[in-house]
C-alpha cells in the first residue's frame, strides 16, 4: 500500500470513485477491470511539443516493422521495489505460436 504522502501525491481530479478506490488499495487506479495496456515512457508533454515529436518519429517508426517484424514472444512482470528504485523483473512467461 502507498504511504499517506504518496497516496496524496498520486491523487488526480479526473479519477472516478472506483479508480480512487483502486488507487487506495493497489497504489494504481488502472487495475482489475479498469486495466488498460499502456506504456509510460515520459511525463506529460505539451501539445505543441508532442506534435513535433510525432512528426519527427513518424517515418522511422513506420519503417521498424518493414526491416524486421516485431515479435511478441514473452510477457514479463516488473515491480518497483521502492519509489524511484530500478524496476526488477519478477516473472516471465514465454509465448508459444
Amino acid at each position: 500500500p502507498l504511504s499517506a504522502a504518496e497516496l496524496l501525491r498520486r491523487r488526480v481530479d479526473h479519477l472516478d470513485a472506483r479508480e480512487q478506490a483502486l488507487l487506495a488499495r493497489y497504489g494504481y487506479p488502472y487495475v482489475l477491470e479498469r486495466y488498460r495496456l499502456h506504456f509510460t515512457l515520459s511525463g506529460p508533454v505539451a501539445p505543441l511539443m508532442a506534435h513535433g515529436i510525432m512528426q519527427a518519429v513518424a517515418t522511422p517508426v513506420a519503417g521498424l516493422n518493414a526491416r524486421a517484424p516485431l515479435v511478441l514472444d514473452r510477457l514479463c512482470l516488473f515491480m518497483e521495489p521502492s519509489p524511484a528504485a530500478p524496476f526488477k523483473r519478477i516473472a516471465e512467461v514465454e509465448l508459444r505460436a
